[in-house]
């Protein structure tokens, strides 16, 4: 092997071998913010190999699990087993993974995109893992303020296209710490649900970039497919750092507005109902599984947190000032009582005690 890499993404650690040091680029984008030299006794192993990643069937006890094209429009098969899963992208990667031997192999083919290679398969192989120790993905933005106790996250559910991202955006621009803007893990620890996320580079509609005009200021280029996107990274204004939250609002984005945003209360079981059709593609056989698993774990989530509906007006820039009361000591009140903007004295404190926290 002529390229290695050791990364540590929140407890779980990966080290990588692969047979050329150019093929550890297909994992930067998604793995490079988690780069370690710690040296650990235990992990998971990674050996990543050319290849023509031919699409192989089920077999060897796996069967098919889901089957179907990302958001990206990326095609995945994606096989599971006891303790062991398959994903595949015929013509881009392969992917074994076995659990209980802690290793798995990545197939890579030299003419993919580096892109699809992560969409298809790091990405999934990450929650695979990460689903194993009890940390589940969520299709979800992840924003946080650190008050006076903790550091307290909303998250911004929604469908593709629904402005996830534009939210987010304008959310971090007012002075929340950017988790991610798609890609959420949900754990648990010391018996409530904690929360922290994977940021890529953004994927942005010409629209956002209208709406927030200071994105042009950060480093931005066309995406190909589909015409009229761009992608954006944030890593100048926000660098990315692993931190993890404890998620008290979610907040449910609804078809935008013209005028002011109206932000409502939103029922228990609606809102389980809509977590559940956005964030579990496939159903289990045996309510054990891993699906079954991610449904208690969105449950919960609605047990804990304040759970809203919003449809964005047209000041975007003004969603900071809509959903920080969420997360402020005042949040409570205004899960009780409703909506209503909190007044500039009462955000100015909650900053100063969020810089502080930082600070500490």
């Amino acid at each position: 092997m002529n390229g290695a890499a050791r990364y540590d993404v929140h407890g779980l650690t990966i080290s990588v071998e692969a047979e050329a040091p150019g093929l550890l680029a297909a994992l930067e984008p998604v793995l490079g913010a988690f780069r370690s030299t710690s040296v650990v006794s235990e992990g998971f192993s990674l050996s990543v190999r050319s290849g023509d990643a031919a699409r192989p069937q089920g077999g060897e006890g796996l069967r098919l699990f889901w089957e179907g094209p990302l958001a990206d429009g990326t095609p995945m098969a994606y096989f599971t087993g006891e303790g062991r899963c398959r994903i595949v992208s015929e013509g881009c990667a392969r992917l074994e993974l076995d659990r209980a031997a802690g290793r798995g192999e990545l197939e890579v083919v030299p003419a993919g995109r580096r892109g699809d290679v992560c969409q298809a398969c790091v990405i999934p192989m990450l929650c695979e893992l990460q689903a194993w120790r009890g940390h589940h993905v969520m299709h979800a933005a992840a924003l946080a303020v650190q008050t006076e106790d903790q550091r307290r996250a909303v998250l911004i559910s929604g469908p593709s296209g629904t402005g996830k991202t534009t939210a987010a955006l304008a959310l971090a621009r007012g002075g929340m710490d950017l988790l991610s803007d798609d890609t959420s893990f949900l754990f648990e620890a010391g018996g409530e649900l904690g929360v922290w996320g994977l940021r890529l580079p953004l994927k942005v509609h010409q629209r956002t970039l209208s709406l927030l005009p200071w994105l042009r200021e950060l480093p931005h280029w066309p995406v190909a497919v589909p015409a009229g996107e761009w992608g954006v990274d944030p890593q100048g204004l926000w660098p990315h750092r692993p931190l993890r939250a404890v998620p008290r609002a979610v907040v449910f984005l609804d078809p935008r507005r013209e005028g002011a945003h109206l932000l409502e209360r939103m029922d228990r079981l609606a809102a389980v109902e809509r977590l559940t059709r956005e964030n579990v593609r496939a159903t289990d056989r045996r309510g054990d599984g891993p699906a079954g698993r991610a449904f208690r774990l969105l449950a919960r989530l609605a047990d804990q947190c304040g759970l809203w509906r919003l449809s964005a007006g047209s000041d975007v820039a003004s969603l900071y000032d809509a959903l920080l009361p969420l997360l402020t000591d005042d949040g409570a009140a205004v899960v009780r009582r409703g909506w209503r903007h909190s007044s500039g004295r009462r955000r100015r404190a909650a900053m100063r005690r969020g810089r502080r926290g930082r600070g500490a």
